[in-house]
């Protein structure tokens, strides 16, 4: 005598299939947004710091967090200052080398400050990410 039992496996296949396609990336898209605004806080309250100029929203007021980007291979999501004068203050000197920042105003800000964060809490970031996605996951 057998004994066992089956399953009609179409249903799980079908919904296995919808949430590694589409669902997972655009979590995964959304969630790393959520970490960019972590990156962008962490740089203006931790030191280093990202400068700004007093006397108007400067540096910390141009702050931008692009829409990700979902390709076959990778998510991505781009943060940062939006003008040219963060790329000069995270460089410490303009793209050709000139003009090399050698006091910064701001008490506890200095170059490489989004770099730097990135370094010390990727595996927070991940963790706001994953957690994000954890959160938010429904097989609907």
């Amino acid at each position: 005598m057998e004994s066992g039992f089956s399953m009609d496996w179409s249903d799980f296949d079908r919904v296995f299939e919808r949430m590694i396609r589409r669902t997972a990336p655009a979590l995964g898209a959304a969630g790393l947004k959520h970490a960019a605004a972590y990156v962008i806080a962490d740089s203006i309250n931790i030191e280093p710091r990202a400068p700004h100029k007093t006397g108007g929203a400067g540096l910390w007021g141009s702050q931008k967090i692009q829409e990700p980007v979902i390709t076959e291979d990778e998510i991505s999501v781009s943060c940062g200052f939006n003008i040219v004068y963060a790329a000069y203050q995270h460089r410490g000197m303009r793209f050709d080398g000139t003009y090399v920042v050698r006091h910064y105003t701001m008490a506890g800000s200095g170059k490489e400050f989004l770099k730097i964060k990135l370094e010390q809490f990727g595996q927070k970031y991940m963790g706001i990410t994953a957690d994000y996605i954890r959160g938010n996951w429904t097989t609907a």
